[in-house]
């Protein structure tokens, strides 16, 4: 197979079916990935072709953009991918994953040289330590949000209204 047949995602849809794969019995799965919008274009149609046992699954996933790249993404974009529109998801950030990448890179210049043993210790300490800081400064931030979700909530119902008016036609015309 050339490298003009592989599916410019194949990578990511292997690791989705796999996923997807062990999740037929959950009732709801939300799925968010930076580039959804383009992810989406031939989903269905490439797990048809190359995943057909996991198609049910994935026909009912909800989908979505995580709020920090989803700003930069078009207006058409955000209205179909942002948690902020999407049902059961309200004020989901999505991209707590990555929190912690700039941290984890620091770990890189001691652990490179390490043997497998001390470097998975290493990585434990740390990765303990990460989840320990997290966990205790949740409730700081827990009070932040809630505090700002009450009223972001009644301007984002305005907004999405608005916006969707504009989008979609009138089913009466």
């Amino acid at each position: 197979m050339s490298a003009d047949d592989t599916p410019r995602f194949a990578n990511t849809d292997y690791a989705l079916a796999s996923v997807l794969g062990k999740c037929s019995d959950n009732c709801w799965v939300m799925i968010s990935y930076d580039i959804w919008c383009q992810f989406s274009v031939n989903l269905i149609k490439c797990f048809h072709e190359r995943f057909p046992a996991i198609l049910p699954i994935v026909s009912c996933v909800c989908r979505a953009i995580p709020s920090a790249h989803i700003r930069g993404h078009l207006l058409h974009c955000q209205v179909l991918w942002a948690f902020k529109y999407l049902k059961y998801s309200g004020e989901t950030y999505g991209e707590m994953i990555e929190t912690s990448w700039a941290e984890q890179n620091q770990t890189a210049g001691s652990t490179k040289e390490q043997n497998d043993g001390h470097r998975h210790d290493t990585l434990d300490d740390f990765f303990g330590y990460w989840n320990w800081t997290k966990y205790h400064q949740m409730s700081k931030s827990h009070d932040i949000n809630l505090t700002i979700s009450g009223s972001n909530s009644v301007n984002s119902c305005d907004t999405y209204t608005a916006v969707q008016s504009c989008l979609i036609p009138d089913e009466n015309c």
